[in-house]
Parts: C-alpha cells; structure tokens; sequence
C-alpha cells in the first residue's frame, strides 16, 4: 500500500511532480513514517559528551530513586536528618541506580550546600568523598565544575584532588575544560591543596589547555604552583609559541623558581626578538629565569639568583666585596623588569 505524499503549496510543479515520482518506496515509507519526539531529545550530559564526561544533574533517572536521594537533590536537612539517624549502612550507601551517584553527588550537583556540610561531617562521610559513579567521577569532580564554596569544603574534608575519572580527568582538568569565565580562585584552592600543575588533559598540559581557552588569569597559577613552560602540545608549539609579549610577560611574573632550559636545538632564533642566531653576531643565551633562548640584546639585564638550582651549566657570577656574603649574577632577559627592579633592591643592601 502506497503512502501519500504530504501536501504541499507548490504541488503544481511540473520539477517538484518528477523528482516525488522518483521517490522510491523507502522514501515514500520515511516521508509517512511517525516519528517518537522524545527519542530524539538530547540531554546536556549528551551535547557535553565530548569535552566532559560528567553526568548532569539535569537529567532524570529511568529508575525509582530512594527516598534519601530524593531529599539531598531537594535539599531537605530534615529529611536527610532524618535518614541519618537510621543505623543502617545499606541506607547511606544507596545510589542513583541511572547514574551511580550517591547522596554526596547529589547534594552537590544541585549545589545544596547545608547538606554538603551535614555529609562530610557524617561518619560515613569519607566513603561518600570516595565514591565515585558511572564515569568514575568523585563528588569533587562534581564540584569542581560547578561551585566554589562547595570545592572548598569537600577539599577541607578530605576529598582526594588528583583523583581520576574514565577520561583520565582531575578535578582540577575538568574545572579548566568546563568553566567560561577566568576566575583563578576555585584552580588555586585545588592547586593550594596540592593538585598536578602539570596533569595531562586530552593529550596536552592543563597550561596549554588554559591558554588555548584564554583562561591566562588561571595559567598564571598554574605557572606559580609548578606548570612547566616548556612542555609541547600535540603540534610541537611550546607555551612561548601561543602567547603575545604582553602575555609572556604575565606569565613570567609568576614564575616562583628558574625553570629548565630550552635545549639549544629547539630554536634557531631568540625567542623574544625573534632575531636569527649566528655562531658570531648573535650567539644564544639562556634566560636564567624562564629557561628561553634568546640573543644577547634581549639578556642584557642581569639579575641575582641565588642558590640557583638549575644544574645544566656552570652559572656565570662574581664575587662582591662584601666577603661575608657572596653574590651570584646571572643573565636574564629584559622583560623582567620586577626582577631588575628587586636586584637592583638587594645589590644596594648587600653593599
């Protein structure tokens, strides 16, 4: 049996007329086929599915949800209360049977703080920090990518901040790959906690990932905790490669300790002027500070480093007058200029 075509204001249309009788029969059945609208709804956690793997509080349950869930996604403290005071572990430990997510996931997925509180302070409460649901996500991967307030309170309870979901994910890296705004405080709580600076996300360093976001506010800590500068992304580029000068000199800033060096192969020009080296008009140097390849014009300034741990090569000093104290002096590059501004400080106390 055949199915009819819809109706359409153009079906006087001698072409229109031709390609329909083309048709084929699939096509006719496809053209009068019923479509289910709810089967083709996508959840946020099905849109999200390719930056992050955490499951969104937004999307329901198959199941029948137990009563203590039901009051922590409410945010009900008397009904939590209530079934805390029951004396029965099986209670506490029930999960989501969709998403595996206990009480604690809930609670802070729907950013009910005063029963976050109430979790963490539970005996039961480290289990709840440790568990972790479908994806393998700990309650503070949850809150990494949702509140601050919420971070902080399960990082003071305990929370294990380099712990690792299905996609190999800190709480740390999922905050980076998720947040639109370039707040650093909730990375620096995770990093003051002792989060990985230096954790991988898809394949790259979280430094790479903040600045390819331009996220530079939450780099900038990175680099403070420990980031590497050095380390290269999938196309070869270093951190010096994707960032302008106003930016470098930024990140510089917060450059708690001198980094490695560039090995001298990885560049055939100064990585500040961009100058080309030569074995005799522009010979290269090292940059005692961010470890960068540069000609001697751009390290003209020197800076007091010392206890230097850098080990590749005997470092370049003097000795003062003062004999009590000896001072070591090092070529920087000139976009230091605190660093100028601080030596110039300490030469002119220690003299």
């Amino acid at each position: 049996m055949s199915v009819p075509l819809p109706t359409s204001p153009h079906d006087g249309c001698p072409t229109l007329t031709a390609s329909r009788v083309a048709l084929t029969k699939l096509h006719r059945s496809r053209l009068g086929s019923t479509t289910d609208r709810t089967s083709s709804i996508r959840w946020p956690t099905d849109l999200h599915a390719g930056t992050s793997p955490s499951f969104d509080r937004r999307r329901p349950s198959d199941a029948v949800v137990s009563p203590f869930l039901s009051a922590a996604r409410c945010g009900s403290a008397v009904d939590v209360a209530k079934y805390l005071e029951i004396q029965k572990a099986d209670e506490w430990s029930v999960v989501d049977p969709t998403t595996q997510q206990n009480a604690l996931h809930v609670a802070v997925a729907h950013g009910h703080l005063h029963i976050a509180k109430r979790l963490c302070s539970h005996p039961f409460g480290p289990r709840w920090l440790a568990s972790t649901d479908v994806y393998l996500n700990t309650p503070l991967h949850v809150a990494a990518s949702t509140s601050r307030r919420l971070t902080q309170l399960l990082l003071d309870a305990g929370a294990g901040v380099n712990a690792l979901n299905q996609a190999c994910e800190t709480p740390l890296s999922m905050h980076i790959a998720s947040t639109a705004k370039d707040d650093p405080g909730l990375a620096e709580r995770l990093l003051t906690h002792g989060a990985d600076a230096n954790a991988v996300l898809r394949g790259e360093s979280l430094l790479h990932a903040a600045v390819d976001r331009g996220l530079l506010n939450i780099a900038c800590r990175l680099v403070r905790f420990g980031g590497r500068l050095d380390t290269r992304d999938g196309h070869g580029r270093m951190v010096f490669d994707k960032v302008n000068a106003k930016a470098s000199r930024k990140l510089f800033a917060y450059i708690p300790s001198p980094l490695p060096w560039v090995p001298d192969d990885a560049r055939d020009h100064c990585m500040e002027c961009s100058r080309r080296f030569s074995p005799l008009l522009a010979r290269r140097h090292h940059c005692r500070h961010c470890g960068r390849l540069c000609c001697a014009a751009c390290t003209s300034a020197f800076v007091l480093i010392e206890g230097s741990p850098l080990q590749h090569k005997p470092q370049r000093y003097y000795e003062a007058d003062d004999e009590a104290n000896v001072v070591r002096t090092t070529r920087a590059s000139l976009v230091y200029n605190q660093l100028v501004d601080r030596s110039s400080s300490s030469l002119a106390a220690a003299r």
